[in-house]
């Protein structure tokens, strides 16, 4: 069976939220904050 994928309107609210993809970039651009951040916070405190 193949499955269509419809096109993502992000103007209209009529989508369904489990077919937008993830970026990776943004979870590595987090995990960059944080870590960053803590290590912040660490050697502020020390």
């Amino acid at each position: 069976m193949s499955r269509q994928k419809k096109e993502i309107s992000y103007d209209s609210r009529d989508y369904d939220f489990k077919e937008i993809e993830t970026d990776e970039r943004f979870h590595q651009t987090a995990k960059e904050f944080w870590g960053h951040f803590l290590h912040s916070v660490y050697l502020l405190f020390s």
